[in-house]
């Protein structure tokens, strides 16, 4: 990994740029940078664990992490994966209770951390990071509908190839290759079924043509997994609504309605 050359401006250029501190004053910028840190944190460590108090707040810069529930049994359950941009514990920290969930870094990253006190003061004085707080907050609850959705609702198949084509999407150009971001146990559990059955429908991709070499899949075409698009999935594509939709779904019709 990288290591970042100068902290002090790598904390700066990003505090400006990211949404969570728009539109902050510049004192209020200048204390945040003097309390961050920047880390770089490698697969497996737990930020935090569920119960814990919330003593800090991370912005995710690069890499995956994952929030989990587990037991005294070793079972685990993945709720949600967090990757570039987003942000975690920031619902602790504003209610100021205890983490309600388990975090682990699941592939090399780098992060951004606030002392959650610090977080918390600043959030009581500047009504617009408040705002900004509860719109974060806001969507990434709005993703996490959106997998509950997808992952109580759609068969194996129609999970795993709704899950390839968010990451399709995400790498924000269209290739006819996916690289799969972490392991596959975990890509299991965040689409709510066993390794095994994960397994068995990648057969099943590989055999409508999908190439599988080791994390990377390559598709027959580009357009080959538009067929497991929904709506939401939908708005991160730039080709929806336009004759250029594989799935155009009654295109005329929903250009009406809107």
């Amino acid at each position: 990994m990288n290591k970042i050359s100068d902290p002090s401006e790598f904390l700066r250029r990003t505090i400006e740029t990211h949404s969570f501190f728009k539109e902050i004053p510049v004192d209020v910028t200048n204390s945040l940078v003097k309390s961050a840190q920047v880390r770089e944190y490698s697969k497996g460590k737990i930020l935090f664990l569920e119960g814990e108090q919330p003593l800090r707040f991370y912005f995710i810069i690069n890499g995956w992490i994952k929030l989990f529930k587990g037991n005294l049994r070793g079972d685990e359950a993945v709720i949600q994966m967090l990757g570039k941009g987003d942000t975690a514990g920031g619902s602790a920290v504003f209610l100021n209770t205890s983490y309600p969930i388990s975090a682990q870094v699941v592939e090399d990253s780098t992060l951004i951390s606030f002392p959650g006190s610090i977080i918390r003061n600043f959030i009581c004085d500047n009504n617009q990071l408040a705002i900004n707080m509860l719109i974060t907050i806001s969507k990434q609850s709005q993703k996490l509908f959106h997998l509950l959705e997808s992952t109580r609702l759609k068969s194996a198949e129609e999970r795993v190839g709704w899950y390839l084509l968010k990451l399709l999407l995400d790498q924000g150009k269209y290739e006819d290759a996916i690289r799969l971001p972490y392991d596959k146990s975990t890509i299991a559990s965040y689409l709510d079924m066993k390794p095994e059955t994960f397994s068995r429908t990648l057969k099943k991709f590989k055999q409508q043509g999908f190439r599988i070499e080791n994390d990377t899949i390559v598709l027959p075409e580009v357009s080959a997994l538009c067929s497991y698009c929904d709506v939401e999935t939908a708005s991160n594509c730039s080709k929806h609504l336009t004759d250029e939709c594989s799935n155009p779904q009654d295109i005329e019709g929903i250009r009406n309605f809107i």
